[in-house]
């Protein structure tokens, strides 16, 4: 594609270079220009692309988009300036890969709690009923035999479109998509025609981002705001009616609302709740009809989960019938309330609850179970501090013993943290139940020998759930929770056995 047709509807500031190259691609990431790359110059948080024009175009980029000048005197790469350069780059990603959203009905779900398992619950529901579906989101993209992991929840525009073409190219009918706030807010799904938005709850969450409650609540709006998707009408809206939120997310849509929920009124409601030994057990009322669904996952917050899922795909067309199938063989999500088993005789739970809302309702599910509870929990580094000591009051009050420990700390000192999470301990009854063991390993192993010599504890791992690294200064090492704790597990028994002989 020539650059002139590229950007011809695009308002540039200044356009240099006397060149209209052909454009064979679009990169953000100087490492990854090659010839006749478009180099797009993003600010970052951490760094700026402006600073790395020179070496774009010394690995064969053809032209520059740029917020302000920069020097790349003695070539003949062409410079376009715009002021907005991420929803300019949104928009030329669009046109470069021929706005697949024309082929494609998108489905984006937002929220802070639940994105991850009620995108995957969609898919399931979708592709059961033989609607192919791609999914982009925090465990990456994947369609048909495709798989590849991502950096982000929600891409950047350049690759989110690219994704979505290679599903249109292979037959995809719906791309299901998590909308983070992040990329809400710099834009990442502008030009994206929603077909259908789903919002799944709001708590606190990404304060180190947004500042405050009602800056992260405006983003996640912006996923059912019609001027984002121009030219898609006017998205469906199904929102959580239980949740405060929901008017703001629906205020400055015209959409068709679907509401969903549990207490309030609502379009599609799940009656008769009850906890089985397999999972959670209900019936969906919707319109006039009432169908009985078995779900094998365990807590509330599935069944709102599933809830959203079902509003979606019955606002789609699928019969109840097919929703209770669907739904009845769903196994859950990588590192979502997954259990670990590895020939032990007490419960061993990893989950990627990482907020004040999420740990609440992860400890208050596992406690379902009967029994005690022993949690391991950290808080990452680099974020919203205010939650952590919010967090470890919260690991206190519902587990019998909580272990405070290391995540993600990134350029923050380990121990800093932990004392963060520990001044959240403002009772003695509370501070009687909590230990710190910086190690994580270690604190996994400490939870799991406890339950070890009595299996009358269940063990809950918070925090990182399907994650596989632990970052630190820019570095990481392999670690993945499910494994270590099974890897632990063996290692406990085996030594144990040994002491019994």
């Amino acid at each position: 594609m020539k650059l002139s047709s590229l950007i011809r509807h695009i308002p540039c500031v200044q356009l240099a270079g006397q060149t209209d190259p052909d454009i064979a691609d679009i990169q953000f990431d100087s490492r990854k220009a090659g010839k006749g790359t478009l180099f797009v110059c993003v600010p970052g948080l951490r760094t700026d692309g402006h600073l790395y024009a020179r070496e774009a175009v010394s690995r064969g980029a053809a032209a520059l988009l740029v917020e302000r000048p920069v020097d790349i005197a003695g070539t003949d790469a062409a410079v376009i300036q715009v002021s907005d350069i991420r929803n300019v780059m949104a928009r030329l990603a669009v046109a470069f890969y021929g706005d697949p959203t024309r082929e494609l009905k998108v489905i984006g779900v937002t929220g802070t709690n639940g994105k991850t398992t009620t995108t995957h619950m969609i898919r399931h529901l979708l592709e059961h009923a033989g609607r192919p579906a791609g999914i982009i989101g925090t465990l990456g993209v994947a369609y048909g035999d495709f798989e590849e992991k991502t950096a982000n929840t929600t891409p950047e525009s350049v690759d989110l479109q690219r994704y979505m073409r290679l599903m249109a190219d292979r037959g995809a009918a719906y791309a299901v998509i998590e909308a983070s706030s992040q990329a809400l807010a710099m834009g990442r799904m502008n030009g994206c025609r929603r077909h259908l938005a789903v919002f799944t709850n709001l708590t606190r969450d990404h304060l180190d981002y947004h500042s405050t409650l009602k800056a992260y609540a405006d983003c996640k709006a912006k996923l059912f705001d019609d001027s984002l998707s121009p030219g898609a009408g006017h998205p469906i809206a199904v929102v959580n009616a239980d949740d405060p939120a929901s008017g703001l997310m629906v205020r400055a849509s015209r959409a068709e609302v679907i509401r969903y929920g549990i207490r309030r009124r609502a379009d599609v409601r799940a009656v008769g709740i009850r906890s089985t030994d397999k999972g959670m057990a209900f019936a969906i009322a919707a319109a006039n009809e009432t169908f009985e669904v078995e779900l094998p996952l365990f807590g509330m917050h599935n069944v709102y989960n599933a809830l959203a899922a079902s509003a979606a795909a019955l606002r789609e067309g699928l019969s109840p019938a097919e929703i209770r199938e669907a739904l009845s063989g769903f196994r859950g999500v990588k590192g979502r309330y997954q259990f670990v088993r590895a020939g032990q005789p007490y419960r061993v739970i990893v989950d990627y609850a990482h907020n004040p809302d999420g740990l609440k309702k992860l400890l208050q599910t596992a406690r379902e179970h009967g029994g005690k509870l022993i949690s391991v929990v950290g808080c990452e580094g680099d974020k919203d501090k205010g939650k952590r000591p919010v967090m470890a009051r919260i690991a206190a009050q519902y587990s019998d013993r909580t272990i405070f420990t290391t995540d993600n700390p990134h350029s923050e000192d380990p121990i800093r943290i932990l004392s963060d999470m520990y001044k959240g301990l403002d009772h003695a009854s509370c501070r009687s139940k909590a230990v710190i063991i910086p190690d994580r390993r270690e604190a996994i192993a400490c939870a799991l020998d406890t339950a070890r010599q009595d299996p009358d504890y269940s063990v809950v791992i918070a925090g990182k759930g399907h994650e596989t690294r632990q970052w630190w200064h820019g570095t990481s090492i392999p670690f993945d929770d499910a494994e270590v704790a099974a890897e632990t597990i063996r290692r406990l028994e085996a030594e144990n056995a040994a002491v019994v002989k």
